[in-house]
């Protein structure tokens, strides 16, 4: 291979490279900003129920209020009324006159007044405490209807959202997966011609070898003065980063070094940055692409690449 096309050569491998680099980059950040999109779910929490009152339980509020209390202040009335039960009693049977027995019974009630205004309080207050507890429960069925009928349109909304989330999510997949496959099947019918020894084929190691062809310092890739021999030793001598990783972290650094690698990168970062800015500034769930100005005009000279590369290899 004459040294012109070489030259083409890594300057077409040098491209793929870079665009599929950018690419990966792409699906990456295409990836992330929609499952910073994905729709949630945020149901409303149902309140507890109303607790019911001791009083609706028990006689007195307190269920110690009726062993200490209660029980005391009932007996005496109990007493009163069984006392008056009987009384009843005797003047239906004719023990007592009518006379007798009303005089008997109004010296009954007298004492028993007192001893049933504890049990007519502890009533009231019931009566109270059944109130407030009804209007407490029907507030609160009012309220979880309520939420229930919010947390069924949430529900519908967040799968209908969701649907449509799944299916954005599918269309940019397949509009960044096919050039993407592309570009690779390409860099490997490029690789396939057997001219650069795969241990080269690497971004940093194209863009160097690219370099010494370019400025004269090389005329072959082989032999004690070839590019490959010249690249190992600027690796050994710390004069050039082999590592794409490490280039990226210190990328100003190999400004006057590696120069064409610092072209590619800086070109990778200048298109996903314009890309990555229009994905994050969508609204809502799913992402019309044919409004991405940055994202189409990208793809758009990739496909001119592609298919000018395709020709040529297929040739």
């Amino acid at each position: 291979m004459e040294k012109s096309q070489l030259i083409q050569y890594l300057k077409d491998a040098i491209a793929l490279e870079t665009d599929i680099l950018t690419q990966n980059k792409i699906f990456d950040e295409a990836n992330q900003t929609a499952l910073n999109r994905q729709p949630k779910l945020d149901k409303k929490i149902e309140p507890q129920p109303p607790e019911r009152p001791y009083s609706l339980y028990f006689g007195f509020t307190l269920k110690n209020k009726m062993t200490k209390h209660g029980a005391e202040e009932s007996r005496p009335l109990c007493v009163g009324i069984g006392i008056i039960l009987f009384i009843i009693l005797c003047c239906i049977s004719g023990s007592l006159d009518l006379r007798d027995s009303a005089i008997t019974l109004l010296i009954c009630l007298l004492p028993a007044i007192p001893l049933a205004i504890p049990f007519i309080k502890e009533m009231i207050k019931k009566k109270k405490d059944q109130n407030k507890y009804s209007l407490a429960t029907e507030s609160y069925k009012k309220q979880i209807e309520s939420i229930r009928q919010k947390n069924k349109a949430l529900e519908e909304k967040y799968l209908e959202e969701t649907d449509a989330w799944r299916q954005s999510n599918a269309e940019m997949s397949a509009y960044l997966s096919k050039p993407l496959a592309q570009t690779k099947e390409l860099l490997d019918k490029l690789y396939a011609k057997d001219v650069i020894y795969p241990k080269y084929r690497t971004l940093p190691a194209l863009t160097s070898i690219y370099e010494y062809f370019v400025t004269g310092r090389c005329d072959s890739l082989a032999g004690a003065n070839g590019a490959y021999n010249m690249y190992e030793d600027e690796v050994r001598k710390d004069t050039v980063i082999s590592q794409l990783n490490t280039v990226i972290e210190n990328l100003e650094q190999i400004r006057l070094s590696q120069y064409m690698l610092y072209q590619q990168v800086k070109a990778v970062q200048e298109n996903t940055d314009a890309i990555v800015s229009e994905l994050r500034q969508i609204k809502g769930v799913s992402i019309q692409i044919a409004g991405l100005t940055a994202l189409n005009a990208y793809y758009a000279a990739l496909n001119e690449q592609n298919t000018r590369l395709s020709l040529l290899l297929d040739a």
